[in-house]
């Protein structure tokens, strides 16, 4: 096994299993070519299918971390994964609509429930010094493992589309075999008292009670707002230049690109950065780099602001983590990892469609310079953030 620079050997099949679990996922996108496939005849009906994976989506990443932290990752991960397998599974079997409809939605759920153990599990095996790297490393595998399932499953869906679940089983077994290598628990973990739906609650609200964490939540919800335009204004002011979609999705696809290039190399400079300085930088150049489309005309002129806003969100995104892992109680930081999720994927449910509808009235000009002072409002709250203790 790659043992990497500094970092532990079984952090590394923890990655190695993180990175082979996300390309064996099936997205959306492919999702919906299934559908087709396997002659789903009505589009709401596939509409339907990707409201019940997003929804289970919504649901495991939310409170997968509480989970976590009150059974264990590696639990989490067990659980997870066989769910999974019987949802596939069951998938495979090619059932009804409606009963397509709850194994889809269940997959969804499956699918986003270890997030927030993979990184809680990561913080038990590395110094706290190399959080930070280490959170860019599943960033990274991450980013890694879903650009090669965009490839792998446009080949698996032309040879047999139910090839996309028997991948995704065999990616689930492989997450389960390094799972069982792994500790199962941090050393000295307390023992609480079984969960009742009032303390289920109490944990999962527990971090929006932290102040500095409250604000933290706040800064990353704004900072979403604006990066998350890249699936709501970017796309139509690109169209409205007459872009062709191929050439926009070649546009977009440079923020892979770079991040799988340049991730390993950034992290050795960042990690050296304090938290407070990482997020604000990371903030900063997101804000620039959007706002800078106030100024674009043409393709050449997308693409370095597109390489800005990623070398951003490289920061940003390991940053974030380091800082949860550190400002969370020892047993809640699957939880403060889940609250973390919930404010940046808020940016893509609210942001987004407010950025659509500005978009529609008055063009995108006040969008970007929107995006610039929300992003700059960010990084100065990030900077003024108390180091977590």
């Amino acid at each position: 096994m790659f043992t990497g620079p500094g970092l532990p050997r079984k952090f590394w099949a923890l990655w190695s299993a993180y990175l082979v679990n996300r390309l064996a996922l099936v997205s959306p996108a492919f999702l919906s070519l299934f559908m087709l496939a396997i002659d789903i005849p009505v589009t709401q009906a596939i509409a339907l299918m990707l409201f019940s994976s997003g929804l289970g989506q919504v649901i495991g990443g939310f409170f997968g971390g509480v989970l976590s932290d009150r059974y264990g990752p590696r639990r989490i991960i067990f659980a997870s994964q066989a769910l999974y397998i019987m949802t596939c599974a069951g998938i495979l079997l090619s059932p009804p609509p409606s009963l397509l409809g709850i194994l889809v939605g269940g997959a969804g759920l499956a699918a986003a429930l270890p997030r927030a153990a993979a990184f809680t599990l990561a913080t038990r095996l590395v110094q706290k010094e190399q959080r930070t790297r280490a959170y860019g490393y599943l960033y990274w595998g991450n980013n890694i493992g879903s650009t090669l399932s965009s490839v792998i499953s446009g080949l698996l869906i032309q040879i047999w589309p139910h090839l996309l679940f028997l991948l995704s089983i065999l990616g689930a077994i492989y997450y389960i075999l390094i799972a069982l290598r792994l500790p199962a628990a941090a050393a000295g973990a307390e023992e609480r008292n079984p969960l009742s739906v009032r303390q289920f609650m109490r944990d999962t609200l527990h971090p929006f009670g932290a102040t500095g964490m409250r604000m933290f939540l706040l800064w990353t919800f704004l900072i979403s707002c604006v990066y998350m335009q890249k699936l709501g204004v970017l796309p139509l002011q690109m169209t409205a230049l007459g872009i062709a979609p191929a050439v926009i999705g070649a546009v977009l696809a440079v923020n892979a690109v770079v991040v799988i290039a340049c991730q390993p190399v950034l992290m050795r400079w960042s990690s050296r950065l304090g938290l407070g300085t990482t997020l604000m930088s990371g903030a900063l150049l997101i804000a620039v780099g959007f706002g800078a489309y106030t100024f674009a005309t043409d393709v050449y002129f997308f693409i370095p602001c597109v390489m800005i806003w990623t070398v951003g969100e490289m920061f940003l995104v390991p940053g974030s983590s380091a800082y949860i892992a550190a400002a969370a109680p020892g047993n809640r930081i699957g939880s403060y990892q889940s609250s973390y999720a919930l404010a940046w994927s808020s940016g893509l449910s609210v942001g987004t469609p407010i950025g659509q509808l500005i978009w529609a009235a008055a063009g995108s000009t006040p969008i970007w310079i929107a995006a610039l002072l929300l992003g700059g409002i960010a990084a100065l709250g990030f900077r003024r953030l108390k180091p977590p203790t």
